[in-house]
């Protein structure tokens, strides 16, 4: 799966369609912090 989000991400940069490169980016970047943030509320409740 991670490599056809990246196949993706860069053909739309390669195609000049920055604005949904952009987004793409934006869409992981949230997805990590949400998953950042259920694992701290984990472990602090775990420990």
């Amino acid at each position: 799966m991670c490599d056809d989000i990246g196949l993706t991400l860069f053909n739309y940069i390669k195609t000049i369609r920055y604005d949904i490169a952009c987004t793409i980016i934006l869409v992981i970047a949230v997805m990590a912090i949400v998953v950042n943030q259920i694992t701290n509320k984990f472990r602090i409740e775990l420990l």
